[in-house]
């Protein structure tokens, strides 16, 4: 092989390349609009008022949904697992309850100090 043969077949990759970069899509992209999650999340804040709680309701329940678990709404096939989540927290179907043991208490009002071990600043 040649090389000519070599700049010749590197040439007509470099054409090929151009040729795929410049070229425009067959069809015109479908313009699909964004679903707004209102629907759901509205009625579901109202169940569970606390935004990090009700985020974390729906982390869990997304986490069983993507394992397998079933819905308990009725759904349709657009929706994705976070909608099913709010759907059904907002039709009462799913809620939490706080363990006692994994609520950390924090005081309120700062403890007096002893004078044996250095204070927090």
């Amino acid at each position: 092989m040649s090389w000519g043969a070599v700049d010749g077949a590197a040439q007509t990759l470099v054409a090929e390349s151009k040729l795929m970069l410049s070229m425009e899509p067959a069809a015109e992209p479908v313009k699909v609009p964004l679903r707004a999650k209102i629907n759901y999340l509205e009625p579901a804040q109202l169940r569970i008022p606390g935004p990090e709680l009700l985020i974390n309701v729906v982390r869990r329940r997304v986490r069983q949904l993507i394992q397998g678990h079933r819905p308990l709404t009725q759904t349709d096939a657009r929706m994705d697992f976070s909608d099913i989540a709010l759907k059904e927290i907002a039709e009462g179907k799913l809620s939490y309850e706080l363990d006692a043991e994994e609520v950390e208490v924090v005081p309120a009002v700062p403890q007096p100090h002893d004078g044996g071990t250095p204070g927090r600043i």
